[in-house]
């Protein structure tokens, strides 16, 4: 299994907008553990999908490393 990276995200967005998410058909992203190698990734995502009230974004972080997360 691979890991999405930073520079993955301009296609994960454009995949989950082909998806056309809506009330009934919501889209969910989970991250388990957001740290140094992931909070990149989720500010990314966090910002360009936050136009989407359809979708979700779920993550877990240590609380060491919360200063990481912008968003």
């Amino acid at each position: 299994m691979s890991r999405a990276l930073p520079k993955d995200a301009n296609s994960v967005v454009r995949f989950i907008r082909a998806r056309r998410p809506n009330a009934s058909s919501p889209i969910g992203l989970v991250f388990d553990e957001i740290g140094p190698s992931g909070s990149d990734l989720w500010n990314i995502l966090a910002h360009e999908l936050r136009s989407l009230p359809d979708v979700y974004l779920l993550g877990s972080v240590r609380s060491e490393d919360q200063s990481l997360i912008a968003n």
